[in-house]
């Protein structure tokens, strides 16, 4: 949707609102193609509904959808699994969030894989992307051997 400049309301004027809009989906295409059509065509039925007018800016594709390569999951799963045992390698759920390695993974088969690096001593989580994060530099030693490791297992298969 459009953003609009500071206005004075002063006068008795009536702002016009802006409605910033994340995009996010699972299909790499339909989903974009189906909110490109339908963002506009919902904003202007509101907007005449209140007697109004909609102005949309059309926005590009944002970021691809991260689609790993299930034979990599799958050599990343046994590599990963020989250097912290298998109990410790859990599925990540479908998420929404943007994410630049999925650029990656449009061009060569991947996997995309979370280090845990909290500190069980702590006691609250300390998320990324917040002002509380922190990680536990115990954790490093240990993703750097499952890099290699996968690395490793790549390159024998």
């Amino acid at each position: 949707m459009a953003t609009r400049p500071p206005q004075d309301h002063s006068a008795g004027s009536n702002p016009a609102p802006a409605f910033p809009i994340v995009r996010r989906g699972f299909d790499p295409e339909a989903v974009r193609d189906h909110l490109r059509q339908r963002i506009p065509e919902v904003a202007s039925g509101i907007a005449t509904a209140m007697r109004a007018t909609a102005e949309y800016e059309p926005y590009g594709t944002g970021y691809p959808v991260m689609m790993c390569d299930p034979a990599m999951v799958a050599l990343a799963r046994r590599a990963v699994s020989d250097v912290v045992g298998p109990e410790n390698v859990l599925d990540g759920e479908r998420g929404m969030g943007g994410e630049d390695f999925s650029f990656v993974l449009e061009r060569v088969p991947g996997a995309f894989l979370r280090l845990g690096t909290r500190n069980r001593a702590w006691e609250s989580p300390k998320p990324a992307h917040s002002r509380y994060y922190m990680l536990d530099e115990d954790a490093l030693p240990i993703g750097a051997a499952a890099l290699a490791a996968i690395a490793l297992n790549y390159l024998k298969s």
